[in-house]
């Protein structure tokens, strides 16, 4: 391979990681806020009972 087809080669490999990154950054980002929402929900119903 020629140098600018190296650098296009990895350019792409680090372009598909932060990819991946950014989609499991997001699946995190939905866990955490449907986690947070059960807790949040749970401790405003333990707030009405008290």
């Amino acid at each position: 391979m020629t140098e600018p087809e190296n650098q296009h080669s990895l350019v792409d490999e680090i372009d598909a990681r932060q990819n991946a990154v950014l989609l499991e950054l997001d699946r995190l980002n939905n866990r955490i806020e449907t986690l947070l929402e059960d807790y949040l929900g749970i401790e405003e119903k333990s707030r009405e009972a008290a």
